[in-house]
């Protein structure tokens, strides 16, 4: 499908070019598809192999928790959790609480992490190569700021 934006871009090119929101947006989405192009032969996207990654060092969390951690909406993690729990790398089961459910590693999950961290430090290791040591650590200072902007 295609937007009609009009003839006249002029007022388009000040949006793309200063606007912060999009110039992030834009960076997430290939940074995603970089890290995702490594994970490929896991057959897992690189927002489930963070859960799972959390999950393995936290030995398991409440969904609201898990949510907190990596900066999401339940609704949307919970739609990441589904095919993980599918292919079972991890339980959900009721929690203390009736409202609340426990998520936890499954022994498959914990393998296809250990499977999966070569792939991801080769991702990693390319990042820190193309943005140089310096302009890595500068990339997470501005990053933890960004990711702060509304506290």
């Amino acid at each position: 499908m295609a937007y009609h934006v009009g003839k006249d871009l002029r007022h388009w090119a000040p949006i793309s070019v200063n606007c912060t929101c999009l110039r992030v947006r834009k960076a997430a989405l290939a940074l995603t598809n970089h890290f995702e192009s490594y994970l490929a032969p896991l057959n897992i996207n690189s927002t489930q192999y963070s859960i799972l990654t959390v999950l393995d060092i936290l030995e398991g969390s409440s969904v609201c928790q898990l949510a907190e951690i990596i900066a999401m909406p339940r609704k949307t993690l919970t739609r990441h959790l589904k095919p993980l729990e599918t292919r079972e790398l991890i339980s959900i089961e009721q929690g203390f609480d009736k409202r609340e459910k426990t998520v936890t590693i499954s022994d498959a999950g914990a393998d296809l992490i250990k499977q999966g961290r070569p792939l991801w430090e080769l991702a990693q290791s390319d990042m820190v190569e193309r943005l140089g040591r310096q302009g890595w650590r500068q990339t997470h200072e501005l990053l933890e700021v960004l990711a702060t902007i509304n506290d």
